[in-house]
């Protein structure tokens, strides 16, 4: 797994040559910017030939004919190179429009392959391979995981001596089993979305670190949440009365890795479960807090105005507003 990452993540790098030519490609492909696309080819063709002709230079160097000026070499490399560069810019802003949104040089190098070919030969096709590798493994070993479980019983009877490696075994698979469906799940999603932006040429390399963290977290949502729950719940039956879906903790823990949402909708209902007193009592101290900065203030306005009257002011009134204010602060 890690030598097939390595190879999606080299795939970042390429030559200014590559990205003029997976453009043009894409603009083509679009229907869009064809006098752009065709002088972009004709760039191509030339900055080719000029490539051919230094090679045929360099065979004759090496022959001892020394008549090609170094010079005039690097000053048409230099003008042909910022042609590539500018034709480069053209070609991305043909694209730089709402209807190719999340469509870059990056996103194209990452999910284009030879042709045309995205789904095999694309880095982002050897990722999603990767994806159909692990929910492939996933599922046979949460079969195993199952049969080892449900065979159990008939293997050691009630009453019979059950070897520690055996019952070690039992007690593993049975609380790895929502973590695996947890994965599975979580596997499932990255599959859907990974295909979805394959197709449309959006998905970024960069992301994958985001993908193996919303792996892991799937994982850990598909188990923690069957730690929360029974063996089966009646999904509904709090909303909707006895008319519930009854599920396996096997397909709560594959709903928990799919969507992390869910496992968060578990644990706000048991904490406003648990305390819901303390949580109204914090809101209500809240509350009370911004009332009484309001009234400070405006009393406040009140002493300040009173005070302004000079020799007019009602020292009985004054002498009142600021014992409200000093004991409002108190």
């Amino acid at each position: 797994m890690i030598d097939l990452y390595k190879r999606i993540m080299g795939h970042k790098k390429s030559s200014l040559v590559e990205d003029v030519q997976i453009l043009c490609d894409y603009v083509e492909d679009q229907k869009i910017g064809f006098d752009k696309v065709g002088k972009a080819r004709r760039l191509l063709i030339e900055y080719q030939e000029f490539q051919d002709e230094l090679s045929s230079d360099a065979q004759s160097s090496a022959k001892g004919d020394t008549s090609s000026p170094k010079d005039s070499v690097k000053e048409r490399r230099k003008e042909l190179v910022n042609q590539l560069i500018d034709v480069e810019v053209e070609l991305t802003e043909c694209i730089s429009t709402e209807e190719h949104a999340g469509v870059t040089i990056d996103t194209l190098r990452a999910t284009g392959g030879a042709n045309g070919d995205r789904y095999f030969r694309s880095p982002m096709g050897l990722y999603l391979m990767m994806l159909w590798v692990i929910m492939f493994s996933l599922i046979f070993f949460a079969m195993y995981c199952d049969f080892y479980i449900t065979t159990f019983p008939e293997k050691y009877p009630e009453g019979s001596v059950v070897p520690e490696r055996d019952s070690g075994l039992l007690f593993f698979y049975q609380y790895l089993n929502p973590f695996v469906f947890g994965m599975l799940g979580a596997n499932v999603y990255l599959m859907r979305i990974t295909s979805t932006r394959l197709s449309g040429r959006t998905f970024n390399p960069a992301k994958l670190p985001e993908h193996f963290n919303r792996l892991f977290l799937g994982t850990v949502s598909g188990g923690v949440t069957i730690l929360f729950l029974e063996e089966s719940v009646a999904i509904g039956e709090s909303v909707g009365g006895a008319d519930g879906v009854a599920m396996s903790s096997a397909a709560l823990g594959f709903i928990a890795g799919y969507s992390i949402e869910f496992l968060y909708q578990i644990l706000d209902r048991i904490i406003n479960a648990i305390l819901p007193s303390v949580k109204d009592q914090f809101s209500l101290e809240l509350y009370n807090r911004k009332k009484r900065n309001l009234m400070i203030k405006k009393f406040e306005r009140e002493v300040k105005a009173e005070k302004a009257k000079g020799d007019q002011a009602d020292k009985t009134k004054l002498e009142t507003l600021e014992q409200i204010v000093t004991e409002l602060q108190g």
